[in-house]
């Protein structure tokens, strides 16, 4: 019996040890602990009891508190509290008032939760909040294409041995197109924008944030001269009798001269808008933009052209034609935010609805020189008394607008971005379209008689411009 006593107190004393080792509180590894209903963006383990309610995998306290007073239970020890040591930062209002947004500086340098107000980056294998400011500035480089310039056929040739009279004139036989007829394009070139920004509140609801674009000079042109072969001409229509002729330039054994056409093109703009968040999801966020846009669109076609009789008269003519498109307008739109961690992808989409204001001027210059004698007027080939002068509308036109980047958090406060854009002008006045090629002859060096030709007309045609772009985020 005595044996039998023994091995009982023993086996009591084994299997109350165990649960009381089973019962106590093990240590906790913050990073790996499965998240909490949360009050407080807050993970340290010194303020688990302050920063999140009952830990998952516990009963309730007041189901732990009926347990242990439950008549022959065994007490179960409470976990103890670990004691924030002097390096850890000290608590702040925002974890005992889940109603108050954390400081900068109050967020622990192992938190991990996502936060949609700021952007992620990565950092010992996972990720956690950027602490950035309110502010912040993007300079980019845009490479961009831009809507070649339709033109008539301006300069021809003819083989030798065509017929003075009918040399360089279009539907000859022979006869082909050098520079016109056709789309103009521009060559590709560099440009910059600069976008700036501003949350106005501290929970990222609202900003202010504005842009501005620009595009180096753009130019085709065609530059040719003629001894007197090749022959070099330049075509029109004549309104007297409703025949093609056209200008020599060089043809053998008669003139010989030089011609300089150039197209050229300048954009830039910019905007100002208000941004509102509409949604804000684990994945990112959705705002939407409501402001002022202008652009303005810069052109001009120039055409030069000098030819020298056998008998060393000389006539130098210049065809100048320019326009400026000038758009104001209202803009809605939006800006969708895909931020995963170390990368990110924005989406922009937008556009301006305004007043297009044109205006075309036209003008002309010739002078003619034999001996010693010049005489000069202001009026061209292509540009005469019937449609030089300064023309003025405005019309209503859309511009809508889309853009996407790649972007990369280099670091808390830099970001590098690779993307798309493409802005589109619905309605636009162009030098090719103001250029008349009917020319009525009776009216050089005389009075009009016929057809008012070249005459101006008003005519709109699309502007799109389309490119790439890299730049850099700086936030503060």
């Amino acid at each position: 019996m005595k044996v039998r006593f023994l091995l009982g107190s023993k086996l009591f004393a084994l299997v109350l040890c165990a649960s009381t080792a089973w019962a106590a509180p093990k240590p906790v590894n913050p990073l790996r602990q499965p998240p909490a209903r949360p009050r407080a963006t807050i993970a340290h383990a010194a303020y688990q009891e302050e920063a999140f309610e009952e830990p998952l995998g516990e009963a309730p306290s007041v189901l732990r508190h009926e347990a242990n007073s439950a008549p022959g239970a065994v007490p179960r020890p409470a976990p103890a509290t670990p004691v924030p040591s002097a390096d850890l930062p000290p608590m702040s209002r925002a974890m005992t008032d889940p109603g108050l947004p954390l400081q900068a500086s109050e967020y622990p340098s192992f938190a991990h939760e996502y936060d949609p107000r700021n952007g992620l980056a990565c950092e010992d294998g996972y990720c956690a909040p950027c602490l950035q400011g309110p502010c912040w500035i993007k300079a980019e480089y845009i490479l961009w294409w831009r809507t070649g310039m339709d033109l008539p056929a301006l300069v021809t040739t003819a083989p030798d041995g065509t017929p003075q009279a009918v040399a360089g004139e279009l539907g000859q036989p022979g006869t082909s197109v050098l520079w016109g007829g056709d789309r103009e394009e521009y060559p590709v070139r560099p440009g910059g924008r600069i976008s700036a920004g501003w949350w106005l509140d501290r929970n990222e609801c609202w900003a202010l944030e504005g842009s501005y674009y620009w595009l180096g000079n753009a130019e085709s042109s065609y530059t040719a001269s003629s001894p007197g072969s090749p022959i070099l001409a330049i075509p029109f229509t004549d309104g007297a009798n409703g025949t093609q002729d056209a200008r020599l330039i060089g043809f053998p054994g008669a003139f010989s001269g030089n011609l300089n056409f150039v197209a050229d093109s300048e954009v830039f703009g910019g905007d100002l808008y208000l941004r509102s968040r509409w949604c804000c999801t684990s994945w990112g966020r959705i705002d939407l933009l409501a402001g002022y846009q202008n652009g303005r669109i810069n052109e001009g076609l120039t055409l030069n052209s000098t030819v020298s009789d056998n008998l060393g008269a000389t006539n130098s003519i210049t065809d100048s034609f320019s326009t400026q498109n000038e758009f104001h307008g209202f803009e809605l739109g939006f800006l969708a935010n895909i931020d995963r961690g170390c990368y990110y992808i924005d989406v922009l989409g937008k556009v301006g609805l305004g007043n297009m204001d044109e205006t075309v001027t036209i003008s002309g210059h010739s002078l003619s020189t034999v001996g010693a004698t010049q005489f000069a007027t202001n009026s061209g080939l292509f540009t005469q008394a019937t449609n030089i002068g300064t023309y003025n509308r405005s019309e209503f036109v859309a511009v809508p607008e889309l853009g996407i980047n790649l972007g990369w958090h280099l670091t808390d406060c830099i970001d590098f971005s690779l993307g798309y854009h493409l802005i589109y002008f619905s309605g636009v006045a162009r030098p090719g379209d103001a250029l008349d090629s009917t020319v009525n002859t009776s009216q050089v060096g005389g009075p009009l008689v016929g057809p008012a030709r070249p005459a101006f007309t008003f005519s709109d045609s699309d502007y799109l411009l389309q490119g790439l772009n890299c730049g850099v985020t700086w936030r503060w």
